[in-house]
């Protein structure tokens, strides 16, 4: 794959991303994940290898995002605000 396809491929990935989590429901999905992601929050010690493997799957899309913690701070804090804990009704 040359060095333009690759160029190409990742903008499109982006793209599609960006359509996917840009909508209401898609940060409400954002929410969800960061929160059960223990992006905001320390994991125990004893869950420190899951925890890890769950926030690098999280961080992955939120850096195809081009997300600050600043913004992932904030679409959980409105998500809260709106609906409560998104873990609740876990």
């Amino acid at each position: 794959m040359s060095l333009l396809d690759r160029v190409k491929n990742s903008l499109q990935k982006r793209t599609a991303y960006k359509d996917t989590f840009s909508s209401q429901a898609g940060e409400r999905v954002l929410a969800d994940r960061a929160s059960f992601c223990g992006i905001l929050k320390a994991a125990p010690y004893e869950h420190i290898e899951r925890a890890e493997g769950r926030r690098d799957v999280y961080l992955h899309i939120a850096s195809i995002l081009s997300m600050t913690p600043s913004d992932i701070r904030r679409i959980v804090e409105n998500q809260t605000a709106r609906e409560g804990d998104p873990l609740d009704d876990r």
